[in-house]
C-alpha cells in the first residue's frame, strides 16, 4: 500500500479546531462531540456510537466491546485482551476462517506467531513498526509513515499493529488506529470520538 500525504485538499474548520468540511463535504458531530458523518478511506461515511461514546461502527465495520470496555471483536474477528496492564493487551486475534494469531509482549510488544511463523516487532522512535523480521532476523516486511500516521508504504494486512504500535494501538483495515479511549485518524489527523464515558 502507497499513498501521497501532498494530494492537495481543502479542509476548514469549525470553532474549537473542529472539522467543518473536507474536501467540500460537510462534517457533522452529535452533541457529544463525536464525528457522525466524515472521511475514512477517502469516503464519506457514518460513524455510529453509543451512549458510552464507543465507536460501534464505522462506515460497514462493526466493532464490539466487552463489559470492561475492551474492544473484543472488529466485523468477523475477535480479541482475547489482558486488561490487568496498565495498557491493555491483545494476547490473541482470531480470524472468521478460525485462524488465530498470537501475541507476546515485553516491556511493549515484541512479537506474534501466527500458522507456526514467528515475527519480530522493530520499532522507530515513536514506537510505529518499522520492520519485521523472522527468525532468521531477515526482514519480511518495512513499513513507513507520514508524521500523523498515514501508512505510507508497506503491507497493512501483515499486522494489525502499525502506527505507535509498540504501546498497543491497533490499526484497523479502514485506515483507523485503535488507541484504546478513542479512535484517531491519520486522513484527517484527528480523533473521531471523545474520550469513553
Amino acid at each position: 500500500m502507497e499513498a501521497d500525504p501532498e494530494i492537495n485538499l481543502e479542509i476548514t474548520y469549525q470553532a474549537a479546531n473542529r472539522l467543518a468540511t473536507h474536501d467540500g463535504d460537510v462534517v457533522q458531530f452529535d452533541v457529544d462531540g463525536n464525528m457522525t458523518k466524515g472521511p475514512l478511506s477517502g469516503e464519506l461515511v457514518d460513524f455510529v456510537f453509543d451512549s458510552r461514546n464507543r465507536l460501534i461502527q464505522a462506515g460497514s465495520m462493526v466493532y464490539r466491546y466487552d463489559a470492561e470496555n475492551q474492544r473484543i471483536g472488529v466485523d468477523q474477528t475477535s480479541y482475547v485482551v489482558n486488561s490487568q496492564p496498565a495498557l491493555s493487551q491483545v494476547l490473541v486475534k482470531t480470524q472468521a476462517d478460525g485462524t488465530q494469531a498470537y501475541y507476546v509482549y515485553g516491556l511493549g510488544l515484541i512479537g506474534q506467531e501466527q500458522l507456526g511463523v514467528y515475527l519480530s516487532y522493530h520499532f522507530d522512535l515513536r514506537g510505529s513498526t518499522v520492520a519485521l523480521t523472522d527468525e532468521t532476523v531477515q526482514v519480511v516486511e518495512r513499513f513507513q509513515y507520514s508524521p500523523y500516521g498515514l501508512l505510507m508504504y508497506g503491507d497493512a494486512l501483515k499486522t494489525p499493529f502499525l502506527f505507535n504500535a509498540m504501546y498497543g494501538v491497533m490499526s484497523d483495515d479502514n485506515g483507523l488506529y485503535y488507541m484504546r479511549a478513542r479512535y484517531y485518524s491519520p486522513e484527517i489527523r484527528r480523533f473521531v470520538n471523545q474520550d469513553v464515558l
